[in-house]
């Protein structure tokens, strides 16, 4: 079963996270790599954004029984079998 307050939650997360990373944009790419604190902080903002885009694949492919997944990269190719996501768009999740 897939419960939307779920679904919203890790969104809400996500928005949040891109949000952060976006601001992180304002500085060059000088400031950007010379300050680790600034690096890593992005680093983990993008790590945690990835992993609740991940969650929420994880759900609906749980609730509507879509297979299992074994790795990451089982998740977009799960939801594009099912007609969730494009191809483009499974292309640039695994990366």
């Amino acid at each position: 079963m897939i419960r939307p307050e779920i679904l919203q939650k890790r969104l809400e997360k996500v928005n949040e996270y891109v949000h952060i990373l976006r601001g992180m944009q304002t500085y060059s790419r000088e400031e950007f790599i010379a300050n680790s604190e600034r690096y890593g902080s992005a680093e983990r903002f993008l790590q945690l954004a990835i992993e609740a885009l991940t969650d929420v694949g994880n759900h609906i492919i749980a609730g509507r029984q879509l297979g299992t997944v074994d790795w990451y990269s089982d998740v977009p190719h799960r939801l594009r079998e099912a007609g969730y996501i494009d191809e483009g768009a499974e292309q640039f999740w695994i990366g």
